[in-house]
């Protein structure tokens, strides 16, 4: 299956996300590289953030991943925290992908 690299340790797979995919989000940011014992995906869709959720990250040999279905959405937004608080959210930019 081919990744798609969002910049900042993060990428997702597929490359191309349509509605009723599944998407895995693989992190390897700074929350990692930190020694995080928990990572946090938070997400939600379209561009007021509605539907937000949050997935635990299992970690694995590509690093922290999550799989998730996605929704009728235009596009999904996110970030990570950690279990002690800290937030990555690619310097206040968050990660946004297009869904179609």
């Amino acid at each position: 299956m081919s990744q798609q690299f969002l910049g900042n340790g993060v990428a997702i797979a597929p490359a191309s996300v349509h509605k009723g995919d599944h998407i895995t989000v693989i992190y390897n940011g700074i929350l990692s590289s930190d020694g995080a014992e928990d990572v946090i995906l938070h997400s939600g869709y379209n561009d007021h953030w509605t539907d937000e959720f949050d997935h635990h990250l299992r970690k694995t040999n590509r690093g922290w991943e999550t799989t998730f279905l996605v929704n009728n959405a235009s596009t999904i937004n996110f970030c990570f925290k950690d279990n002690a608080n800290n937030w990555d959210n690619n310097n206040g930019n968050n990660w946004r992908i297009g869904i179609y």
